[in-house]
């Protein structure tokens, strides 16, 4: 009877091996799966495809953990079974336990594959953050951190397609796009209060209903950069590309709006601005406000080579509305050119500067002071605008008084002339311009200062002649050529 109940026991233990060894089989096609998925990782990460199929891994682990706790249980049967054969047959058992050591260096294999994958899984969350698809529309981002586009998106919704509802946040593009279809309001709206956004590297294409980009007040540190705007639709004509109120410290750089409909940016009541290396070209649609880049209350403005083209109405606005004046506006190295209506129009500005830009063939003024006090015209080239080069004129409170106004090259401006103080303006300088007329006259000016009376006007184009109401404060010589 024993030795019947022992090979019982054998046979048994026979089965639980052949049941052993197709596990074995079974982890080393699941071993061999594993490393060739953890070489594809391996690729992807070092080429920072961002293609990869994050939600296939993670279920992928899942089943590599289940079955790791299936032999797990596995083990524990046969060492149950082998407690109840001990002593009967020492060379089986020792088999068993050859069999149970291999099991568990390949358990210990699959458990150094899986910490790979993670670092992998890791190393590429580092890179790009969280992914954003187009079933996580419409999103709400909460937690501070890095997050991708993983694919283009495109909708049609009404409302805000992302909110971002966290500081430090940042949203990559990645190259891709948000495509709308003119039914959404806000395709990205950072909430009241927010700081440390950043939204960059990608494009806006299609017709929101209000922004493709809307900073709500009370923002801070915010940067927009290495971004491209296109809206083609011309059923919401009043939108803004960007919308940023009542916030500080705004970065956009690198910023490039082609035949987009409304206004490219409109900024209210902001501080600390810098706009840097952007162009704007074909901005609006005709139907007003259509403006490049519109700014009313801002202070401590800097506008760095920006290129604005062919908009619909002015190439660049600053001025008033709750604010009494608006200070420290800073124009460098721009071209404002071929623009419907003044290529710089400013409004109530004080200690500003408009430096080295060109402003040509605008079909009404290159640069427009209204009530503007201290501010510095220089190096400036106008030229070919069908308004005076430089017009000097009131704001509905204020005139133009105590700007310096020197060695600006005014050529072949029309109507009004190169140079136009309208009346009740002034006193303000002007030094070492150089002017050249439409008609065969020479119109220039020398290096000389020349102050005008208060209240006077020069009532005629400027052209052959300097302004027979100005004087000359340094008793350089007569006023006329």
């Amino acid at each position: 009877v024993g030795l019947i109940d022992l090979d019982s026991k054998l046979d048994e233990l026979a089965i639980d091996f052949t049941e052993t060894w197709t596990i074995l089989a079974a982890i080393e096609t699941k071993a061999c799966a594993i490393e060739s998925l953890s070489e594809a990782i391996d690729s992807k990460v070092v080429a920072f495809d961002i293609a990869l199929d994050l939600s296939g891994v993670f279920t992928l682990l899942d089943q590599l953990e289940m079955k790791i706790c299936t032999i797990d249980s596995k083990m524990d049967v046969l060492n149950s079974k082998l407690e109840l054969a001990e002593g009967c047959s020492q060379s089986d058992i020792d088999g068993t336990f050859t069999v149970i050591d291999a099991i568990q260096m390949k358990a210990c294999t699959i458990v150094s594959k899986l910490e790979i994958v993670d670092s992998n899984v890791d190393i590429i969350q580092d890179c790009f953050g969280i992914p954003i698809k187009s079933t996580d529309l419409p999103l709400t981002v909460t937690t501070a951190g890095k997050y991708y586009l993983a694919e283009q998106l495109s909708f049609g919704l009404s409302g805000t397609l992302i909110t971002i509802a966290a500081d430090n946040v940042t949203i990559d593009f990645l190259g891709r796009a948000i495509f709308s279809s003119g039914l959404s309001d806000v395709c990205i709206r950072v909430n009241a209060g927010t700081s440390g956004v950043t939204i960059k590297n990608g494009s806006f294409n299609g017709a929101p209903g209000d922004s493709q980009i809307r900073i709500l007040a009370g923002c801070e540190n915010i940067t927009i950069s290495d971004m491209f705007f296109q809206t083609t639709s011309t059923a919401f004509p009043f939108v803004y590309s960007i919308f940023i109120i009542e916030s500080n410290n705004i970065f956009i750089d690198d910023v490039r709006f082609y035949e987009s409909n409304g206004t490219d940016v409109g900024l209210f009541r902001c501080a600390n601005v810098l706009v840097q290396d952007s162009t704007f070209y074909n901005s609006g649609s005709g139907s007003l406000p259509d403006r490049s880049i519109y700014m009313e209350d801002c202070d401590q403005v800097c506008l760095v080579d920006c290129l604005v083209y062919n908009s619909a109405e002015y190439g660049l606005t600053f001025t008033t509305n709750m604010h009494s004046f608006i200070d420290q506006i800073k124009i460098i190295d721009c071209n404002l050119s071929r623009n419907t209506l003044d290529g710089i129009f400013m409004v109530n500005a004080e200690a500003s500067v408009i430096y080295n830009c060109v402003c040509n063939g605008n079909s009404q003024a290159g640069i427009k002071l209204c009530g503007c006090s201290n501010v510095q015209i220089t190096e400036n080239v106008c030229s070919g605008n069908t308004g005076a080069g430089i017009v000097v004129g009131s704001s509905i409170d204020r005139a133009t008084s105590n700007c310096y106004i020197a060695d600006n090259v005014l050529m072949m401006n029309a109507t009004t002339g190169n140079f136009l103080e309208e009346s009740g303006n002034g006193p303000n300088s002007l030094l070492g311009n150089f002017a050249f007329a439409e008609s065969s006259l020479t119109d220039y000016i020398t290096d000389k200062t020349y102050l005008n009376a208060v209240g006077m006007d020069q009532g005629e184009p400027f052209i052959g002649k300097f302004p027979t109401k100005w004087y000359n404060i340094a008793g350089q010589g007569d006023l006329t050529v």
